[in-house]
């Protein structure tokens, strides 16, 4: 007999209200098959208990969900239905997505409340019935501190990129990044838009222009992916102004039509090269190789994509975005959240990262900060494989040093060497430590004043004032916007770019065709390494932070060195 048997027998009668039962052994092994689904689980109760796991993982996945109703319930649910109630969950945690898009007035008027000088700009389309609130189009956001950050420390190179919003109204998130002297990004502006096409980016890029003013008049240079719309807009709004490629995305346009290992060394050898007789060498093989390759690559200005022909202005010789490329990652998930939360976490981003860069080198001594340091100590030990000849001039400051792969000059005085790194990165490269180490020098009091400690610090004195939360922002008087109008596409929302046919192997074999582009193999730390170029040196541009989910990876300029 079981116990449902027993409990039907005697416990249940006419009289059980009047007699009293106690159960003095219970046997809790349970021999029925144990059911996993039910029909009480439906999406208003897995949303419920959602809440809770939301609110202490914002970034909780289905699958992560489904795992864990599994694991806690032993309930097998269905993928769907769990997606859909994990949206109703957002949706009680984060607020409703459309409804966020009448706040933004309210954001707009407290963010310049608590910071002044700040730049916010909200755009607009009329309703055609004037009755009707307009709708929301586009927004730009600068910060003071930012503003006057920017201008005291950060060197004059500027990564403009877009990335696509993931919800259901669509739309782009534009940014402008920057590097302080130990190569971390400064986040300088932000603006969503509706779409990535020239007249945004001159709309984004001509509210950028009044917030720096001279700023970018001053040796500026912009470096930017080959983004529709976004060269012609460069071109107008600062027709001045020097402006990169990345080489990355050259790359990739590059090998869509030419798939051969050597050509894609070849073009990495050309965009290294910090001479113009280097970069010469380098095409006239390309153009040996393969001459449709050669015509390619000859229809891009020069200056915008090898180092020979760079401005020596920003004292920066990065070949690739790979600045903007950390921020977009940054962000990846507040970019599927609704717009005012989208705001707030970035705005939250950028003040936490001010303010730990602030005080992660407080007590750090030396003229040049960390990752400076590092960079040139490994020039330092590099140099000891050539050597200088002094000519015999009276301040004992040109030197003649020899070496691999040929001769070059160095004169202390002008701080220029004939390998021309010197000058573009603004560290002295390894012809220049030989003559120093023989001089009695030191490369730290060489370095240019935008790598030192003193503009770091420069650049980290502002701040960024916090605000309060939504229930504490005053209403603003004017219209409140409507969200934008967006069309349903047949299934499932896109949340991910759409990649090229090969880029993952691309991304596999970043690796071996940076080597490749030197002629050398990929460093593994096991095997003896060939003597190196004297003007390849340690890359100094890219960021320190290492990021996963990018949409380009990032690429090392050193053939030496792992690819981030």
């Amino acid at each position: 007999m079981d116990f449902k048997e027993a409990v039907r027998d005697y416990c249940i009668h006419e009289d059980s209200e009047s007699v009293c039962w106690q159960v003095k052994t219970f046997n809790d092994d349970h021999t029925c098959p144990r059911e996993t689904k039910n029909r009480l689980a439906n999406k208003w109760w897995l949303a419920s208990k959602l809440v809770k796991k939301l609110r202490k993982f914002p970034n909780l996945k289905p699958s992560e969900a489904l795992t864990y109703f599994k694991s806690k319930c032993d309930l097998e649910l269905n993928k769907s239905s769990l997606t859909r109630a994990l949206g109703d969950a957002r949706h009680i945690v984060y607020g409703d997505a459309a409804a966020q898009y009448w706040m933004v007035r309210d954001d707009d008027e407290t963010l310049l409340k608590c910071n002044p000088g700040s730049t916010v700009r909200i755009i607009t389309i009329p309703h055609p019935n004037q009755s009707e609130d307009p709708t929301f189009d586009k927004m730009y956001i600068c910060f003071d501190g930012c503003m006057k950050g920017i201008k005291a420390g950060c060197r004059p190179l500027i990564g403009l990129d877009g990335a696509f919003l993931k919800t259901r109204f669509g739309g782009q998130i534009l940014a402008v990044i920057g590097q302080d002297a130990n190569n971390h990004i400064y986040v300088i502006a932000y603006a969503i838009v509706p779409v990535e096409n020239t007249d945004n980016w001159r709309w984004f890029l001509e509210l950028m222009h009044d917030d720096l003013g001279s700023y970018t008049q001053n040796g500026c240079c912009f470096i930017l992916d080959m983004q529709k719309g976004l060269i012609t807009a460069v071109q107008e709004v600062f027709p001045n102004v020097q402006h990169r490629f990345c080489v990355w995305h050259l790359w990739r346009n590059f090998n869509k039509q030419w798939k051969d290992n050597e050509l894609r060394g070849l073009l990495w050898e050309c965009a290294r090269s910090t001479t113009q007789e280097g970069f010469v060498e380098g095409m006239m093989k390309i153009q040996r190789a393969k001459k449709e390759a050669w015509e390619y690559l000859a229809k891009w200005r020069r200056d915008a994509w090898s180092r020979a022909f760079f401005p020596i202005q920003p004292k920066c010789d990065n070949i690739c975005n790979n600045a903007c490329e950390v921020f977009n990652a940054r962000i990846k998930e507040a970019r599927a959240k609704p717009i005012i939360t989208l705001l707030e976490e970035v705005r939250m981003y950028i003040m936490r990262m001010i303010a730990r860069n602030k005080m992660k080198f407080k007590n750090h001594v030396g003229l040049l900060p960390p990752v400076q340091c590092s960079r040139l100590e490994k020039i330092r030990n590099a140099s000891k494989h050539w050597v200088p000849m002094w000519s015999g001039d009276a301040d004992y400051e040109q030197f003649e040093v020899h070496g691999w792969p040929t001769n070059m000059v160095v004169d202390l005085g002008k701080r220029i060497c004939t390998c021309g790194l010197w000058q573009l990165s603004g560290m002295p490269c390894v012809y220049a430590c030989a003559a120093m180490a023989r001089a009695g020098r030191q490369p730290e009091d060489f370095c240019h004043r935008w790598l030192t400690m003193d503009v770091y610090n420069d650049t980290y004195a502002f701040h960024i004032n916090p605000i309060t939360g939504q229930k504490l922002w005053e209403k603003s008087l004017y219209n409140r916007p409507q969200e934008p109008k967006f069309k349903k596409m047949p299934g499932a929302p896109k949340k991910k770019r759409r990649k090229g046919v090969d880029e993952g192997r691309l991304e596999a074999a970043a690796v071996a065709v940076a080597a490749a582009a030197a002629g050398s193999e990929a460093n593994t730390g096991n095997q003896q390494q060939p003597l190196p170029a004297a003007h390849e040196v340690p890359d100094e541009g890219n960021p320190t932070e290492i990021e996963v989910g990018m949409s380009q990876p990032m690429v090392s300029e050193n053939e030496n060195e792992k690819s981030h």
